[in-house]
C-alpha cells in the first residue's frame, strides 16, 4: 500500500456525521476554533459550510443563547485552551476533539506504518487533550517540532481507537482488518518458513542415513547388522526422500516413530564405528 493522506480521508468521513445536540454541535465549533490554523486547506470550505448547517439561521439565536453548555474557549497566561462548562454529554468531548482534528490534524497511512498528529495551540491545550485521551486509555506522545507543539500517535491501534472515537468508524474497522490481514500473512510466512527448515532438515537427515546404509552395503556389512536394523534400512534405501513419517508407515505398524527413528540412528552409529565415510 502506497503511502497516502489519510488525514483527508479522515475528515471527509467526519464530515458526514450529523451532530444533533446544541451542546456538541457548540463542542465542536469551539474545538475547530480553539485549533484552527490561519493558513487555509482543501477543507476550509467545507467545514465553514459544515459549522454554517449547525448553527443555522432558525436555531442560531438559541444556539448563541446556550452559554453554559458543551465545551468552551478558555484562555490564561496568554495560552488558549477547551474547557468544559455546564451541560455536557458524554459525546461533547468526542465533538470538540473532532472539530479539532478537522483543522490541526493531519494522518498517513503506507504500508508498514501509521502516523496521526495534531498541532496544538498552546501547553496548557496539549495538557488538557492528552490527558483527556490518556483517561479514555489512547494517551498520545508529543513532541514540538520547528517549535510546534504536537500530539501524535503511530501505533495502528491506538490510531484506530482515536478516530474511532472522534467518529471516523468504518476507517477505524479499515486499520483493524488491515491488521488482520498482515498479521495473518505473517503468520503463514512464519508457518512455510518453519516447514521449509523441517523439510531441509528432514532432507539432510535421510541423506545422511542412506549414505550410512549405502556405505554398509559397498563394505559387505549389511548382515552384521540385526535384522530388524537390516529391515529399517532397506526400507530407508529404497525411500531416501520420504519423511520419517512416511517410513514408519512402511513399516506396517510394527514400530513406533520414535523406534523408527532409535534404528536409524543406530544404523549412522554402526557406519561411524566401521570408520565409513557417510558425509
Amino acid at each position: 500500500m502506497a503511502r497516502i493522506n489519510f488525514g483527508s480521508e479522515i475528515k471527509k468521513q467526519l464530515l458526514l456525521l450529523n451532530i444533533k445536540s446544541p451542546c456538541c454541535k457548540k463542542s465542536f465549533i469551539t474545538g475547530a476554533e480553539i485549533f484552527a490554523k490561519s493558513r487555509k486547506n482543501e477543507f476550509t470550505e467545507a467545514l465553514s459550510e459544515y459549522k454554517e448547517r449547525l448553527q443555522s439561521k432558525k436555531k442560531r439565536a438559541f444556539f448563541d443563547e446556550q452559554v453554559d453548555i458543551g465545551y468552551q474557549r478558555a484562555e490564561e497566561n496568554a495560552e488558549v485552551f477547551p474547557v468544559s462548562h455546564g451541560r455536557v454529554c458524554q459525546y461533547c468531548h468526542a465533538a470538540m476533539l473532532r472539530g479539532a482534528f478537522m483543522v490541526c490534524g493531519r494522518a498517513s497511512r503506507g504500508e508498514n506504518d501509521i502516523h496521526l498528529e495534531m498541532s496544538m495551540p498552546s501547553e496548557r491545550a496539549a495538557s488538557v487533550v492528552a490527558q483527556s485521551l490518556a483517561e479514555l486509555g489512547i494517551e498520545p506522545k508529543k513532541t514540538v517540532r520547528r517549535g510546534e507543539i504536537l500530539l501524535y500517535y503511530k501505533k495502528r491501534e491506538a490510531v484506530s481507537d482515536f478516530i474511532a472515537y472522534i467518529g471516523a468508524v468504518s476507517l477505524s474497522f479499515d486499520i483493524i482488518n488491515d491488521s488482520i490481514i498482515k498479521e495473518r500473512r505473517a503468520v503463514a510466512n512464519r508457518q512455510k518458513n518453519c516447514d521449509t527448515t523441517n523439510i531441509m532438515k528432514s532432507l539432510s537427515a535421510a541423506e545422511r542415513q542412506t549414505a550410512a546404509i549405502s556405505a554398509i552395503i559397498a563394505h559387505g556389512a549389511l548382515d552384521e547388522l540385526p535384522i530388524n536394523l537390516r529391515e529399517t534400512a532397506m526400507i530407508r534405501l529404497e525411500n531416501p526422500i520420504e519423511s520419517l513419517d512416511e517410513i514408519t508407515e512402511l513399516h506396517r505398524g510394527e514400530i513406533s516413530r520414535s523406534g523408527v527413528n532409535h534404528r536409524l540412528a543406530r544404523i549412522i552409529e554402526f557406519a561411524k564405528k566401521k570408520g565409513y565415510n557417510i558425509t
